[in-house]
């Protein structure tokens, strides 16, 4: 069984410069649609395993709360 867990990018904590390159680049894939392609190559489709010539398929669609976490790409957390 799986759970909804939130999808999060790590980067350092004082380099404002840095985020802002992150959060625009980030916004472009998601207005670019190219965030959908990388998901599905990565939870949809066979992918590498470290085993020689085996793959892997996770036959995940992508859920509902991160499809919608699209529409209003936010870096705060409710709380």
């Amino acid at each position: 069984m799986l759970s909804i867990e939130p999808y999060a990018i790590m980067l350092p904590k004082d380099d404002p410069e840095f985020k802002k390159m992150v959060d625009r680049e980030v916004a472009r894939m998601i207005v670019d649609n190219e965030i959908h392609a990388l998901y599905r190559k990565w939870f949809q489709q066979p992918v590498p395993t470290r085993e020689a010539g085996k793959t892997l398929n996770l036959n995940m669609p992508m859920g509902y709360i991160l499809r919608d976490s699209f529409k209003y790409p936010t870096d705060q957390v409710p709380g």
